[in-house]
């Protein structure tokens, strides 16, 4: 075929261009990424994770909880709004303010914004594109108030509390390994040493029972460092000790096993709940466990980036009756 050659020629220009387009600008885009600093602080972000949690990354690598866990939380398109703040000081200012949210508001008459303006911060608008709630901004600002644009930042992981924001790449540049995961059976991780045990399970039913931890209260907030790493331990060692129904494996093989009448004085030894534990032993995490644990304790994504902001929020939307009902039969038939 007299036209062979040439074919292949076009034909190798289109894998070589695709190639170059497609990977090589790939990697120079996330290659080319570094820390980033916050123009406040001047703190960096992020930054490579200490020994202990770097050995941790392969421990989670090496017993493959990638399989059953994801470490990005995402997010939809962002939605605005605009909420007055403050009225002027002119002598006229509410007046000046009721035009303004006639304007922004049509379908309201002059009674209902004044009586509006009884009860600041006002939202005017919400759930809408930047354009609306920037004019409406505006509109108040021209007339002496103070207002400001709010941004609902939506989505089933950020109204969980898995994450303020989503994760982008910045955040994994100091992985040497990505573990990404593929599906959830349990929850996400991107961002579970921000949030307090209780909160771990996120969607699925969680019963806490840390009361020889901390006293008989369930709120888990402000858990100091050393009793949240215990919380991890203990999960790791006996999944249903903290959370009833889960389907989570045991990774006892992480942890020793020592007869109370030989402990003597061993520390470290984990610290179940009431009624939980064995009961002739005292149970001590190896370094592979304490690796992990510091691992799962140093994932955090909190940080504001350009390409990952955390914005000023809007309160969350009240849950309609369909929404309450169906996070009721998530927490009945879901598993953790």
């Amino acid at each position: 075929m007299r036209n062979g050659p040439v074919l292949f020629v076009f034909g190798l220009l289109a894998m070589v261009i695709s190639w170059g387009c497609i990977v090589m600008g790939s990697v120079k885009q996330i290659g080319t990424l570094a820390s980033h600093a916050d123009l406040m602080t001047g703190a960096l972000y992020p930054v490579n994770r200490p020994g202990t949690a770097h050995q941790g990354a392969e421990v989670y690598r090496e017993l493959g909880c990638n399989q059953c866990h994801t470490r990005f939380a995402v997010q939809d398109e962002l939605s605005f709004g605009a909420e007055l703040t403050k009225l002027g000081d002119a002598t006229n200012s509410v007046e000046l303010a009721v035009a303004a949210l006639l304007k922004v508001n049509p379908e309201w008459n002059e009674a209902k914004a004044k009586d509006k303006l009884n009860d600041l911060p006002l939202t005017m608008v919400e759930r809408t594109i930047p354009y609306f709630a920037d004019r409406a901004v505006k509109l108040l600002e021209a007339a002496d108030a103070k207002a400001q644009m709010t941004v609902y930042n939506l989505g089933a992981d950020i109204e969980r509390g898995w994450g303020a924001r989503q994760t982008v790449a910045r955040d994994m540049i100091y992985d040497s390994t990505v573990l990404a995961g593929t599906q959830r059976i349990g929850p996400d991780l991107a961002n579970i040493g921000t949030r307090a045990p209780a909160d771990h399970v996120g969607a699925w039913e969680f019963t806490p029972t840390v009361t020889n931890i901390v006293g008989t209260t369930t709120n888990l907030t402000n858990l100091p460092e050393d009793q949240r790493l215990n919380w991890h331990l203990v999960h790791l060692y006996d999944p249903k000790a903290h959370v009833s129904n889960s389907i989570m494996p045991s990774y006892r093989f992480l942890f020793r096993a020592i007869s109370r009448e030989q402990a003597g004085t061993v520390s470290g030894a984990l610290k179940f709940p009431s009624g939980k534990g064995p009961k002739t032993e005292i149970i001590v995490p190896t370094r592979k466990a304490l690796a992990l644990a510091a691992w799962l304790m140093d994932q955090r994504a909190d940080t504001s980036l350009p390409e990952g902001p955390i914005p000023l929020l809007a309160p969350a939307p009240e849950k309609t009756a369909e929404q309450k009902a169906a996070k009721d039969e998530d927490k009945a038939e879901g598993k953790s």
